[in-house]
């Protein structure tokens, strides 16, 4: 298995996006700067790495033609996939405090209204 995939997805996007129209052949492609070694190993994770960018939506395989999606291109032109991981951290860190925030704006809603019904 590719031991860091989020470094190797970055890598494979650059490589892709860098190609004439973001489009390469299967034996061509290359994940990181080692990939180009033809072991067994690297063979193995190369195939699990297309199937996880393909699932992913970032490219599409065509018989031994990978292309990539406007998904992955896009993607790639803001910043890369590591980028991409960091953004959906920070909005998911985002709404979480906002949600936070409507409960306990909720809540002392609640206990005004409470008090206000008390203190009459």
């Amino acid at each position: 298995m590719v031991k860091n995939i989020d470094s190797a997805i970055n890598y494979g996007l650059d490589f892709i996006s860098k190609t004439d129209h973001n489009c390469i052949e299967y034996d061509d492609f290359q994940y990181s700067d080692d990939s180009y070694k033809n072991s067994y190993q690297v063979l193995e994770n190369k195939k699990v790495l297309l199937k996880e960018m393909e699932s992913l939506g970032l490219v599409k395989i065509y018989g031994s033609e990978i292309n990539l999606t406007a998904l992955g291109e896009r993607i790639f032109n803001n910043g890369g996939w590591i980028n991409h991981l960091k953004k959906i951290k920070q909005n998911r860190t985002r709404d979480q405090n906002l949600q936070r925030m409507f409960w306990i704006c909720a809540g002392l809603s609640l206990l005004l209204s409470i008090y206000n019904l008390v203190s009459k």
